[in-house]
C-alpha cells in the first residue's frame, strides 16, 4: 500500500504516513498525532481525526522535540512499509500542546 503524503512546507515538500492510521483513528474512536520532516528542515505537527487529517502547526526540530515530550502515550502501527511512530492525543491535548509551546516562546523572548 503506497503512503499517503501531506504538504509541509511552501517549497512543496511532502511527507508521508500510513493511509490507514485515518481508519485507526476513527475505529478507536481517538486523535492520532504524529511529526514529519521535509528535506529542507520544515518539521510539520498533524493530527488524525475521526474525519480525516489536518496539519496543525509548521516549525523546525524544537516542534519535535515538544511532541515527544508530550508524555502521549505513544503508538507503534504496523503496515507493509514498516513502523511507524506517533501518540495518542488526548482530548483538548493539542490545545495544551499550544498553549505551553507559546508560553514557551514568550520565556525566550
Amino acid at each position: 500500500m503506497n503512503p499517503a503524503t501531506i504538504r509541509i512546507c511552501e517549497n512543496g515538500h511532502t511527507g508521508h504516513y500510513p493511509p490507514d492510521l485515518e481508519d485507526l483513528a476513527h475505529e478507536r474512536g481517538i486523535d492520532i498525532g504524529f511529526c514529519t520532516q521535509c528535506a529542507c528542515g520544515v518539521v510539520a505537527f498533524a493530527i488524525i481525526w475521526g474525519d480525516g487529517l489536518r496539519l496543525m502547526e509548521r516549525g523546525d526540530f524544537d516542534l519535535f522535540e515538544n511532541f515527544e515530550a508530550s508524555g502521549w502515550p505513544e503508538i507503534e502501527f504496523h503496515d507493509p512499509n514498516g513502523t511507524f511512530y506517533c501518540r495518542e492525543v488526548p482530548p483538548l491535548g493539542y490545545r495544551q500542546f499550544a498553549t505551553a509551546r507559546q508560553t514557551k516562546a514568550l520565556r525566550m523572548q
